[in-house]
Parts: structure tokens; sequence; C-alpha cells
């Protein structure tokens, strides 16, 4: 293990063989966080010190650094020469290993050697629609209960962020830094489009509306590219792509619905994820009624009457809870 600590300080100092690149590009792909943290380290290292540490004692002592307001002085070694230079880096990377460690299994925010500030915002929004505005410039809508978690400022070269639940995406442009959503079943990453992502314990499923979109599955083995009009749905280690085929997919956040020789029970379907008060057909027969036509934020009772008059069905309106229940009866 520590030969590749000695490597990747040749390769942050650009010293490196082709030999040893591919073996940092192995050790990225393996050990992503801990690799950019260790990036970090380095970029922002101007003077680099050595803490002298019982090696096989060291994640106590990580421990105790963050634990204890009141610290005893490290011994601090500067070292100037390109040789000594290559050594302390290496010093560093096995503290970074631990650091990296304690960041990802407590989930804390906190100050890394006063060069990598990692401060998470979590927002969830019990009402649809609600929106949040990223660092960048970006904007996200929630639909109800998904949660949101994202930096404060987005440093470094990616802006990533942490999806459950339905949201809606505008990214703002920046092709020097992809944008990387991550969800429970996929990885999500744009350099600036629109798209819906529909996330559960299961699947994600995400829908182009702008742009172009990189998804990939959970664990990195497959991946696709999707454009306007396409979507790609993730479900384990399986990706699908097909064309868009319903032109609501946005509705549940702008109240715009079309139809076009749509299936009444399917128009129920669409109209029920929108309004809190839902549609419930009355008939006991099959209705094989098509409908064509547009609503934009219309009240749900002059849809009943339209649905009414078109389909010749009878429709009733009600609160989730079956109180105040109204009905709309045929003439």
């Amino acid at each position: 293990m520590n030969e590749i600590y000695q490597i990747l300080s040749k390769h942050f100092l650009n010293e490196n063989s082709k030999e040893e690149e591919l073996l940092i590009n192995e050790f990225k792909r393996n050990n992503k966080a801990e690799y950019e943290i260790l990036k970090k380290l380095w970029e922002n290292g101007k003077n680099i010190e050595i803490i002298d540490f019982d090696s096989e004692k060291a994640w106590t002592k990580i421990q105790e650094n963050f634990k204890q307001k009141e610290k005893k002085a490290p011994k601090v070694i500067w070292l100037n020469t390109k040789l000594k230079q290559i050594a302390a880096v290496a010093a560093i990377l096995v503290i970074g290993v631990f650091s990296a460690y304690y960041f990802i299994h407590t989930s804390q925010s906190f100050e890394l050697f006063s060069t990598v500030n990692i401060v998470q915002t979590t927002a969830t929004h019990t009402e649809r629609g609600k929106t949040v505005t990223l660092n960048d410039g970006s904007k996200v809508w929630l639909n109800s209960n998904a949660t949101l978690t994202y930096p404060e400022e987005f440093k470094g070269d990616k802006r990533p962020v942490k999806l459950t639940g339905e949201a809606f995406f505008e990214v703002a442009k920046n092709a020097e830094k992809p944008f990387i959503i991550t969800t429970e079943n996929a990885e999500i990453r744009v350099l600036g489009t629109s798209f819906n992502i529909n996330n559960n314990t299961n699947t994600t499923k995400v829908t182009v509306a702008t742009g172009t979109v990189q998804v990939t599955n959970a664990d990195k083995s497959k991946q696709i590219i999707i454009t306007k009009g396409f979507s790609a749905e993730v479900s384990g280690k399986k990706i699908n792509k097909f064309a868009t085929l319903n032109p609501n997919f946005q509705a549940w956040r702008t109240g715009k619905f079309v139809f076009k020789n749509t299936k009444i029970t399917d128009v129920v379907t669409e109209l029920n994820k929108f309004y809190k008060r839902q549609l419930r057909i009355n008939t006991s027969t099959e209705n094989n009624c098509l409908l064509n036509a547009d609503f934009d934020n219309t009240k749900l009772e002059e849809i009943v009457e339209i649905i009414k008059l078109t389909c010749n069905v009878d429709i009733s309106i009600e609160n989730s809870n079956s109180e105040n229940k109204k009905t709309a009866k045929q003439p």
C-alpha cells in the first residue's frame, strides 16, 4: 500500500511514468473519495509539514484531534527540497487516508487541516414544487417529501448533490465542473441541462427535457447517454433506455397537462398525481373514451365537466381522506 502513496506523490508533482499513471487511474476508480481529498490536500498545501505520529495508532489520534479542543503542539519538520517534498507528501497521504475514512464514516462537517471545508445542507419539502437555488445558479424543484443534500459552495472540479424522491433540475452550464447527482441506484452526470429524476428504493428514472445526460448504475458497470425525448431507468445493474412517451412528466410541478388520444383511465391517473383532491370514475363498466385536451392549472371542477361531457362518464372528486366528497353526476 505504501508503494501507491509514493506513486501518488510523484503523480501530484507530474513526475510519474505512463505505467505509474495506469496504477493511479485504477486507484482513482476504486478509491474515488479518498483520491479527491488527497488531491485537495496537495493543491492547498503551500508549505508541507509532517506530523509525527505512531502509524499503528493513527486512527485513534485522528479521532482525538477532532474531539479535543486543546491539543499539544505536534512536532513539525519543514522540508524544502524536491526529494524531501516527495517524502512529505507520502506522509501526508497516510494521514489523509485516515482523515478520509473519518469523514466518510461519520458524515459530519469539519475543516480538514484548514484546507478542505465540507459543509452539507439538506432540504426536505413536504409540499411539491418547492425550489432550491444552489450556489452555482442551478435550480431544483422538489416533489412532495423529496430530499436534496448539497454543499453550501461547490469546490473542486465537481458539483455533487444527493437526491431521494423526485425532483426536476435546471443545471447551470459549466463545462469545467460536471454536475453529479447520486441516488440510491444511480449516478447522473451533466454539464448543463434540464431533466426530471424520479427515484425510489428500487429504481431511478431519468427523463431529459433539454441537453444531454449521462446515467450510470450504482456499481458503475454500465452507463448510457440520453438526450431530449428519451428516458433511462436504472434498477440494480440494469439500465434501460427508451423514448419518452408521457408528455406530462413535468406536470407534477407545472400543473400543465397535454392529452392526445389518451384513455380516460390514464387521464385520471395522471391528474391524481397533481391534484390533492382525487378523481374517481364511478361507472362499473369499462369506458374506452380517448380524451384530447390541454389543461393549464385548470380547476378540478372544470376538468370534471370536460371529461363528463366528452366521455359521458360519471366522476367524483374527493379528498384523499375520503371526507367532504363532492360528486359530479351525469346530467
